[in-house]
């Protein structure tokens, strides 16, 4: 029988490992004696433990996410009429096969993909199969973006909890959905809010990615293993991208690359320029509209990591001050290369409203683990907690606040349009071929998806002088899938350029059965109060919409209730978007 020989180092002998089964019998013999030990006194049970407090599960995370999206698609406003003029009317002409068409998609300019459209058309007709009515398709795609953005969300959310702190998660999560530009960029049908679903996904890669080997050698081969990879994919995109628009336009066209031409190697007449200019400052003050303290948080995040840790030598979160400063520079980046150019719109921003609600949560995470502190040695640990409290509750709770209400303030003043042409879907005009015209208020106008099969958006002239979309050729006999994709309509023009062929001529109105959708707002030679002419026109529905112009800015940034006791300049005056029909001569 062999037995262990005693080990010896540096002339210390040492006694011989135990053999397993010794080992064995100590382990029973310990677990004997807590058994035993519980039986005589049950309250020595070892307490698991504490549990981390302001943690969310990730499913209620999505949960919430979910049903914020949801209400945004139910009820949110249009903000852009790109948003409806390049994308929803597009979709509804796949869809329904007609539609207005801008310049962006005639063959002659072709600067808009068929590939982004496609992908929101096929969920659209996918809900066209649960209900006939047109109405129901448009939401049942904002209702898939809901989705779409409540998954990356929650993806985003995920990874921040695990990598950083639960509880920094927990405050990513409301500078989410308490932010009213979240709530309209989420369900946002906009190559801006697809980028802002990819920024968070791309994001949360980023920040689960340890890299590999660490030698030289290992980081160079990752390097270009990863750069590989990545220009593969992007190739197999393109080359999707090309064969939908060479389907569409027929004709062999690099989208992309015509885009980079029009927006950067055009001259002073055409580019992103001649559609408006902002200052550099127009993103500063629409953020703080958007995200108020919340922005102001998320501008300070990489000051507060470096405060931090000059101050306390240690970071607040799971990360090191350098990976912290990495994570939330690319906000900085983004808000800067777009404010140093000169077309600015509020949609360029929305794929770094993710980066922003991640700085403001890093930041106030920061602060609120030093205020906290209770050390004696420190000022702040001399404060009373109730100051503290306070001092921390009433920013947040501000936040909160002028969120909710701006939110809702927006909601109610700017829906009118989503509301008035239920009339058009009755008994009455479902076979019927007709015209609805619209005025100085085009941009308002909610898509296609909200008129029946037999009528069509028209415009009549008004102030305004820049170039109107046209009608989607029609055409089918003969000319194959979606003619109207291909074949070149009049009067376009990439120079913004007015076209008269747009307009509906005045003198038509009293000669034909249009029904007319105008708002009854500061009337003009060019846009005479129609609703007034009860004479002429009747109206078939009208919706509360806000008067602006007669509206303070308390009025026009937030909801303000309709009380007695509130101050006149700070209440909201109202005036009235219609759709309206012309009387019949007898």
């Amino acid at each position: 029988m062999s037995s262990k020989k005693p080990k010896k180092t540096n002339g210390v002998t040492f006694a011989p490992d135990p053999p397993p089964s010794s080992v064995k019998v100590e382990k029973a013999l310990e677990a004997a004696t807590d058994k035993l030990r519980l039986q005589k006194n049950p309250n020595t049970r070892p307490k698991p433990p504490p549990s981390e407090p302001f943690v969310i599960d990730t499913i209620w995370a999505f949960y919430t996410f979910l049903v914020v999206n949801v209400l945004a698609a139910l009820y949110a406003p249009i903000q852009d009429c790109d948003e409806v003029f390049n994308y929803w009317e597009p979709t509804n002409y796949l869809n329904r096969r007609f539609g207005l068409q801008t310049w962006e998609y005639s063959p002659e300019f072709a600067i808009r993909s068929w590939l982004y459209i496609v992908i929101h058309a096929i969920p659209g007709k996918l809900g066209s199969l649960f209900a006939s009515k047109p109405t129901f398709e448009f939401y049942f795609i904002r209702i898939f973006l809901a989705v779409l953005c409540a998954l990356c969300e929650t993806r985003l959310f995920s990874t921040i909890s695990r990598i950083l702190n639960p509880r920094l998660g927990v405050m990513f999560l409301l500078v989410m959905v308490l932010s009213p530009g979240m709530f309209h960029a989420s369900v946002a049908y906009l190559p801006s809010s697809f980028s802002m679903y990819m920024t968070m996904m791309g994001t949360a890669a980023f920040m689960d990615w340890r890299g590999g080997l660490k030698t030289s050698q290992g980081v160079m081969c990752e390097f270009i293993w990863r750069l590989v990879d990545s220009a593969v994919r992007c190739l197999c995109i393109l080359a999707l991208q090309v064969a939908v628009d060479t389907f569409f336009y027929h004709g062999v066209l690099v989208v992309p690359w015509r885009i980079v031409m029009y927006n950067v190697f055009s001259d002073s007449s055409r580019g992103p320029d001649i559609f408006g200019t902002e200052p550099w400052h127009f993103y500063l003050r629409n953020l703080l509209l958007n995200f108020n303290v919340w922005f102001l948080l998320a501008m300070s995040a990489g000051p507060v990591i470096a405060l931090q840790f000059l101050t306390r030598g240690r970071p607040t979160t799971k990360q090191s001050p350098v990976r912290s400063m990495v994570f939330v520079a690319p906000f900085y980046l983004w808000l800067a290369i777009f404010s140093a150019q000169s077309h600015k719109e509020e949609r360029f921003m929305y794929p770094a409203y993710p980066l922003l609600a991640l700085n403001a949560a890093i930041a106030l995470h920061s602060m609120l683990a030093y205020i906290g502190s209770a050390d004696p040695k420190k000022m702040v640990g001399k404060i009373s907690p109730n100051v503290k409290l306070a001092f921390v509750s009433l920013p947040l709770l501000f936040a909160i606040a002028v969120g909710v209400l701006r939110t809702i303030g927006i909601v109610t003043a700017y829906r009118a349009p989503l509301q008035i042409y239920e009339p058009l879907h009755s008994p009455e005009y479902a076979n019927i071929d007709s015209t609805v015209c619209f005025g100085k208020d085009w941009y308002r106008f909610p898509s296609s998806y909200f008129l029946p099969q037999g009528i069509r958006a028209r415009f009549i002239k008004s102030a305004f002088d820049g170039l109107l979309p046209g009608q989607y050729h029609e055409a089918e006999d003969g000319f194959g899938f979606f003619a109207g994709t291909w074949l070149i309509p009049p009067g376009m023009n990439d120079q913004n350029i007015e076209d008269p062929g747009k307009f509906v001529q005045s003198s038509n109105l009293d000669e034909d059965d249009y029904p007319l959708t105008l708002p009854s707002l500061q009337p003009s030679a060019l846009e005479p109060d129609y609703v007034a002419d009860d004479k002429t026109w009747e109206v078939l529905k009208c919706s509360s919409f806000l008067d602006a112009s007669q509206t303070g800015i308390v009025g026009r940034t937030l909801w303000v209730p309709e009380l007695n006791f509130i101050p006149t300049r700070f209440q909201r005056k109202w005036g009235r978007h219609c759709l309206l029909k012309r009387k019949s001569a007898s």
